[in-house]
């Protein structure tokens, strides 16, 4: 019983608390959801789905 109250508060001294609050990810170009991940509840936060980032390096090669 010793070794698993010390075990248990020394676990639980190093772990932190896992959050249940999830962020959404969008396209920032064509709006399109691509993905939710652990984040401020109701958050969103952009990126580029695969569709706009091969269009957007096609510009770049071809400098436009």
């Amino acid at each position: 019983m010793g070794q698993q109250q010390s075990s248990n508060s020394s676990s639980d001294a190093t772990s932190e608390p896992e959050s249940a609050e999830l962020m959404y990810v969008k396209c920032s170009v064509c709006g399109k959801w691509m993905d939710v991940k652990p984040g401020h509840l109701n958050y969103i936060s952009h990126s580029l789905c695969k569709t706009c980032y091969d269009s957007e390096m096609r510009k770049l090669s071809q400098g436009s």
